[in-house]
């Protein structure tokens, strides 16, 4: 194969692939913007919220979702008090950045295997 061709192949395998993770990514905004937020996800922040680290630190044995998640959950839970912005759209974003940090990650590791 020449070199042009598989430049030309290149270019067109990372045009498909920037588009199937931009419509991911869409979907992952529309997803998260319109689920409503369960009783277990207001619990993880109403501990980050309420608590000081030691103490969600001994409250994790009442808890089902790992520590490192309400250590997560805690700088957004300051900036709740501080910001004038309902607190369900600050958790919701609290999710939607893992996710689409990961997403990220996939599509710049594929580019990588590509090239």
């Amino acid at each position: 194969m020449e070199r042009n061709q598989k430049i030309s192949l290149f270019r067109s395998s990372i045009i498909e692939y920037t588009g199937f993770f931009t419509s991911l990514l869409l979907l992952i905004y529309v997803k998260f913007f319109v689920h409503e937020l369960w009783k277990d996800e207001w619990q993880a922040w109403f501990v980050a919220k309420d608590k000081n680290l030691i103490e969600i630190i001994s409250f994790l044995n009442y808890e089902g979702h790992p520590a490192l998640w309400y250590f997560y959950l805690v700088p957004f839970a300051w900036l709740s008090a501080v910001l004038p912005v309902p607190e369900e759209y600050i958790l919701t974003f609290a999710h939607v950045l893992p996710a689409s940090a990961v997403l990220y990650l996939f599509w710049k590791n594929l580019i990588f295997l590509l090239s």
